[in-house]
């Protein structure tokens, strides 16, 4: 993802995504494999800003999707903004293997395989992480079902790793069936008390 501007303080990071598909209809995302994918540092000033997202396989809004047969991993969320003397440091960006959002109307997501989600990056980074989910489902999205997904390593020590993360704002029923998840740092499936 983009990084933020170095002289603008406290704007989050750009999001960095391995594939987006936005306001589709039918969609197929089939068979890829997606790695290394990082957001975009946070703006730096008087106070630092939170890293970008990274995303995997992102998918906003649109109707009917199917996510199938990927493996992703190696995502990590961008490094936060701001790390002099006279600054405030911005925490790491949030990290998702696959992100479904804005209102999202039906979406099969099945066979995937990931890992390594919101892990410490390969260089150095001097902020804390972020929260991650191997799937994140936000906005109200509905109609979503999730099949024999495979998910593990999602999440540092001391951070929250969740296998399915149902974001602020998701109030409709989100199903999950015959998937494994192991190896999360929070939960196997978290719903933000908001919800």
């Amino acid at each position: 993802g983009k990084s933020a501007q170095t002289y603008t303080s406290g704007i989050t990071g750009f999001t960095g995504a391995g594939i987006r598909v936005q306001a589709c209809t039918f969609c197929i995302v089939e068979e890829n494999e997606v790695s290394n994918i990082r957001g975009g540092r946070g703006g730096s000033a008087t106070h630092g800003g939170k890293g970008g997202a990274g995303i995997g396989i992102l998918v906003d809004q649109g109707t009917t999707s199917t996510v199938s047969g990927n493996e992703v991993w190696n995502i990590y969320g961008g490094d936060g903004g701001g790390h002099t003397d006279y600054q405030s440091k911005g925490v790491r960006g949030d990290a998702a293997g696959i992100q479904l959002i804005a209102g999202l109307a039906g979406a099969q997501v099945e066979h995937n395989v990931i890992h390594r989600v919101g892990l410490i990056p390969p260089e150095p980074v001097d902020s804390k992480a972020g929260q991650s989910g191997a799937v994140r489902v936000a906005g109200n999205s509905a109609g979503v079902e999730i099949r024999n997904m495979s998910a593990y390593k999602v999440g540092e020590t001391d951070t929250l790793g969740h296998g399915l993360w149902l974001a602020s704002g998701q109030t409709s029923v989100v199903h999950i069936y015959s998937s494994i998840i192991s190896d999360v740092t929070g939960s196997a499936i978290w719903s933000n008390p908001e919800n």
